[in-house]
């Protein structure tokens, strides 16, 4: 556990930390609309929840997801061609989410998708995902991208929640040869990209934050605990209604309305 918080503390250290932002993009993005979905720990449930209210009522159709950490796993399901209601209330109904590690959840997370869909069941060009990188003994955000497969993207995404004994057995996890850790150990969500909406575990409740981490590390989670931060997500949203349609309803936004 000293070992854990050794890694977190000198991932958030502002002398080691770059705030430099470096992309691995098919395409010039600044202009494209981002939905960035914040890390979350155990409140990605939650955030699920807010990401699922926005999939249920709006077309995001013209939207590129990116998340960070477990808002990694959420921006893969926005990218869902189908019916995610149906997916997400099968993947909720899990027994996997019972008390386990945090590493057992990830595998089963991996293989409950490669099981049950397809590469071409998900728009992997709208996938963006917020990784950590560590170079030339220094920690800098990079966004990674051009996903060629569901297992590659799923792989993109335990590189971004990469946490070495808590989320991961290793200690180094790479991704196409770079060393990386949780999209959550540097700036999110970046500042050089249109995000046109943030999700976050604070969004409606800041005191969602100090249970967010707390909750992995005791492994204070179940499958009900989920399902309710799941609801309570959803809920928030549907009590704050009218934002979310000022920001998908295509009304034109005062120019302090942007998130950028």
């Amino acid at each position: 556990m000293l070992y854990l918080l050794l890694i977190i503390q000198i991932c958030l250290s502002s002398s080691l930390l770059s705030n430099k932002i470096q992309n691995i993009f098919r395409k010039d993005i600044t202009r494209e609309k981002f939905i960035s979905i914040a890390p979350a720990g155990l409140y990605g449930a939650y955030t699920l929840g807010i990401t699922s209210y926005i999939l249920d009522n709006y077309n995001t159709d013209n939207y590129l997801f990116l998340g960070g950490s477990s808002g990694s796993w959420n921006s893969l399901i926005g990218t869902y061609k189908f019916n995610s209601k149906l997916l997400i209330e099968d993947l909720l109904d899990q027994e996997f989410f019972e008390k386990s590690s945090v590493n057992t959840l990830q595998d089963n997370l991996s293989r409950y998708f490669l099981t049950n869909y397809n590469s071409s069941d998900f728009n992997l060009d709208r996938l963006y995902l917020s990784v950590t990188q560590f170079e030339n003994f220094n920690f800098k955000n990079k966004i990674i991208s051009n996903f060629t497969s569901l297992s590659d993207a799923i792989e993109g995404c335990r590189a971004s929640c990469h946490i070495p004994f808590l989320t991961s057995n290793q200690i180094i996890r790479k991704y196409k040869k770079m060393i990386v850790f949780d999209g959550g150990f540097s700036p999110f969500p970046p500042k050089d990209i249109y995000n046109f909406f943030i999700i976050s575990a604070s969004k409606y409740n800041s005191e969602n934050l100090q249970y967010a981490f707390s909750g992995l590390i005791k492994r204070n989670f179940s499958r009900l605990i989920i399902n309710d931060l799941y609801n309570k997500g959803y809920n928030d949203s549907l009590d704050n209604k009218n934002e979310f349609d000022i920001y998908f309803n295509q009304i034109d936004l005062p120019f302090y309305m942007n998130s950028y």
